[in-house]
């Protein structure tokens, strides 16, 4: 099976260490993707553990196309049945860049129609209920290559689980996670992100320095599958679970004023910290010694007392989010 690793322009090499940092060696690096060989239990451990990628998809097959026609005829000439039971609820994703079919819907409906075609004909029947399980089915063109994958992740990879209220303008977890890799923090360096918002950078982080996989607490559309092998995320977890290794972090996040989302935030992450409510307070409990602290300080008392250590600051506030929001961050220290 081919395995494709999607993600943001520029983060292909950060894709590619990870998948060798889980013994998968990477077959192709491009634009946006890295591809990798494997079966569905490397399919399951790419989902788990990749912090960079924004989607994992599994290959069914590749082709040229410049008309309507070769599009429907290359996916119905492909092993449909092998994945779809015969009720299966088929969802069709799309994209083109660069190509003569450009119209993203027209493609998603032949696609659809072609791959209703054939396993018409390989279940000899005339109807598909479409009451079983949904499997999401990505069709993408690319300089007139169309690539038709199954999607097994349902939500992005982004989604990791902890983050069940939104703030405004987050930053992605996947972008988190890459500014922490690219500032080489290391476990045992303090970590500091000056400017925290809803504290992804510094659970990322967390998560990184003990060996967490982003995907440990979030369901996958895979494991709905009915043709994938049993227990194959199953052992995929528990692979994960043991590969945990608690650390004492001193990682800290700063904000002017916390609300309820950073606090939630932070309880769901799977680090062990408890953030002091009150708006302005230089408060944070710990429990076991274990935890990304927030808090709701400015922190240039901290810089001023310790050195060393890797800062990583978010996004530019006054660009995603209203000027006025800059006004009370433009102090703060961006290095040291």
């Amino acid at each position: 099976m081919r395995l494709i690793a999607t993600c943001k322009l520029g983060l292909e090499s950060l894709v590619a260490a990870e998948l060798r940092r889980i013994e998968i060696e990477p077959e192709s690096v491009a634009d946006a993707r890295v591809t990798f060989p494997g079966d569905f239990s490397t399919m399951a451990r790419a989902c788990l553990w990749l912090r960079t990628a924004e989607r994992v998809l599994a290959e069914v097959g590749t082709f040229e196309a410049r008309t309507f026609e070769e599009l429907f005829e290359g996916v119905k000439a492909l092993p449909w049945k092998q994945y779809l039971a015969r009720d299966a609820f088929i969802h069709v994703n799309g994209k083109s860049a660069k190509s003569t079919l450009f119209s993203v819907s027209d493609c998603q409906s032949i696609t659809k129609k072609a791959i209703v075609e054939n396993l018409r004909a390989a279940y000899h029947t005339q109807t598909l209920p479409e009451t079983g399980k949904e499997v999401i089915v990505e069709v993408g063109i690319l300089k007139d290559v169309v690539t038709l994958a199954l999607d097994p992740c349902g939500a992005g990879l982004s989604r990791r689980g902890y983050r069940t209220f939104n703030v405004a303008a987050p930053i992605s977890e996947t972008l988190g996670a890459a500014i922490v890799l690219l500032s080489r923090y290391a476990p045992e360096q303090p970590l500091i992100d000056p400017m925290c918002g809803s504290g992804t950078m510094p659970i990322e982080a967390a998560m990184i320095a003990e060996n967490r996989a982003p995907g440990l607490n979030r369901p996958f559309a895979a494991e709905e599958w009915p043709f994938l092998p049993e227990r194959v995320f199953a052992l995929a977890r528990e692979e994960a679970r043991d590969a945990v290794t608690p650390q004492k972090l001193d990682i800290l996040g700063y904000r002017r004023a916390f609300h309820r989302p950073v606090q939630k935030a932070c309880e769901e992450s799977g680090d062990h910290g408890k953030l002091g409510g009150a708006p302005r307070a230089r408060a944070c409990q710990q429990q076991n010694g274990r935890c990304a602290r927030l808090q709701s300080a400015l922190w240039r008392a901290h810089v001023q007392k310790e050195r060393g250590g890797a800062p990583v600051p978010g996004d530019a506030y006054g660009v995603r989010r209203p000027f006025r929001l800059a006004e009370e961050h433009h102090h703060c220290i961006c290095g040291f």
